[in-house]
This record gives C-alpha cells, structure tokens and sequence, in this order.
C-alpha cells in the first residue's frame, strides 16, 4: 500500500525519570536487562521494520557519553546497525524537545543525530531553523551523508505518492498540535 511502519522509541523509556518533552530522562539498565526486558520487542521485530525512532533517553550503562541515544553512536551506529544489522532508516524523536534542544540547540544537535547513525530528524515546530541546520549538516562528512542518503532513497521507493506540500496546510496543523500539546501537558501537570 506504499505505508511504512516504524517500531519506537528505541532503546526504551521503561524506568525513565523525568518526560524527554521536558528534560533528559537517564535510564540505569544493563545491557544484559534491557536484552532481556527492553529490547526484546526491537530485536524480534528489527527485520519487519522500515524505521525505527530513536528516543531522547541517556543508558549510561550502555554509553558512558551521557548523550541521548538520539545523539550517541554507540547506540544508533554500533548497536542498530552493527550488532543487529538494522538496514532500515533511523529516524530521532522531535528534536525541539527539551531533551535535546536546551543544551545542544537544532544545528548542533542534527549534526551529532547524522553522526550518530540517524537517517532523519523531526523537527516538528522550530522550522525557522530549518535553514541553519541545513547550513550545518553541509559539513558532515561526505561519506556519512551518502550512506543515509542511500537508506533514504531505498525507502522513499516504497512510498506511495505523496500529497502536494501546502506550507498555509503546514502552518495550520501545526498550530493545532502545538496548542493540543500545550493542552495535555497542562492536563498532565495538573494531575500530578
């Protein structure tokens, strides 16, 4: 039917301390109890998935970077498509939340995302800095570039085709999810 599926938010949330929308959430699990909790779901379902979405979240038994796995290799690189031999496109949670954009801002951030193994980056409401990360993504390595271009261009071949951008459409919804978002999260906040 051209529809992709995705599996996430890889590597978990499980345990996760504080909302990535607000902060970095650092998870304390082994490699060996997330092989045997977490990640089962990912590895048995790894070969039936076009993408998979890459969580802001911190293991730092897993990586002792800190970063969020969004922004680690380790995790992106060597886990996903060295050890389990994921072919498919990676793509990072929302980039504009504040798991990420607070201490790493939009340019930087898509920079280490692409370095890290990330195929595509949302970046769901900050589109004025759209250009300056485009600025910034020029100067990753060439090599890095064309290789997730190819896991790109290997998924867009099974899309169906797409509905003509219209940026007033664009613009329009979303300002509906930012004011849906804005919502819950006053919703939630209020509960606790």
């Amino acid at each position: 039917e051209g529809i992709l599926n995705c599996g996430k938010h890889y590597p978990g949330y499980s345990n996760a301390n504080v909302d990535p929308h607000h902060d970095l959430p650092t998870v304390q699990r082994t490699l060996n109890e997330l092989l045997a909790l977490e990640w089962i779901p990912f590895v048995g379902t790894l070969p039936l998935l076009d993408l998979v979405m890459v969580g802001h979240v911190s293991y730092p038994k897993i990586d002792a970077s800190g970063l969020p796995a969004t922004l680690a290799r380790k995790m992106v690189h060597e886990t996903l498509r060295q050890d389990w031999k994921f072919k498919g496109c990676t793509v990072t949670d929302d980039m504009d939340m504040g798991a990420i954009k607070a201490k790493y801002g939009s340019a930087e951030s898509a920079v280490m995302a692409l370095k890290a193994g990330n195929d595509l980056m949302l970046v769901c409401h900050a589109v004025d800095a759209v250009p300056e990360i485009a600025k910034a993504l020029k100067a990753v390595p060439q090599e890095i570039k064309e290789e997730s271009f190819a896991r790109i261009e290997t998924l867009r071949a099974r899309l169906a085709k797409p509905t003509p951008f219209c940026m007033d459409e664009f613009k329009t919804l979303d300002e509906g999810v930012k004011e849906l978002r804005e919502k819950t999260l006053k919703t939630t906040a209020a509960s606790r």
